[in-house]
């Protein structure tokens, strides 16, 4: 079962990626952004901590298959 907390930050982080690769930047561009965002909310965890938990979401909202992560319509 997925938190509250988890869909939070799953939103966060994947709006943010989205975002920068809508803009044509590529996937580390992206990922400092939503590593960025994370932190904003989060600025309590170690930055260790919030890469691992950041690579996490990224994988998981990837998995869905209508590619709305990337930028495209879906």
């Amino acid at each position: 079962m997925t938190s509250d907390l988890d869909n939070e930050a799953l939103l966060i982080v994947s709006t943010a990626y989205r975002q920068e690769m809508m803009a044509g930047h590529g996937d580390q561009e992206a990922f400092a952004a939503a590593l960025d965002a994370y932190l904003l909310r989060y600025p309590e965890k170690p930055s260790d901590t919030a890469g691992r938990e950041v690579s996490r979401l990224i994988f998981e909202a990837s998995s869905a298959e209508d590619g709305w992560i990337y930028g495209r319509d879906g």
